[in-house]
């Protein structure tokens, strides 16, 4: 089954979280039962990604205040 893991990558099969061997591109080699197998990837988010999305909203919310208000302030 070809799946592509990165660092912060997490991989469960049958309900069991597994650690695999990578080959040389990236991709997990995952040994299999017989019959149906069910493979989960769940890719958990870095704490800095969170923090810089917060900063790049804050920075959109305060260009929309500034604009507003020299907006009100011109109509004056």
């Amino acid at each position: 089954m070809p799946v592509v893991l990165y660092k912060q990558s997490e991989l469960t099969v049958n309900g069991k979280k597994i650690k695999t061997q990578l080959s040389r591109i990236g991709s997990s080699i995952i040994t299999q039962k017989a019959g149906e197998n069910v493979a989960t990837l769940h890719f958990k988010t870095p704490i800095w990604f969170l923090l810089l999305l917060c900063l790049s909203i804050l920075a959109w919310l305060s260009l929309l205040a500034f604009g507003i208000f020299k907006y009100i302030k011109k109509a004056n």
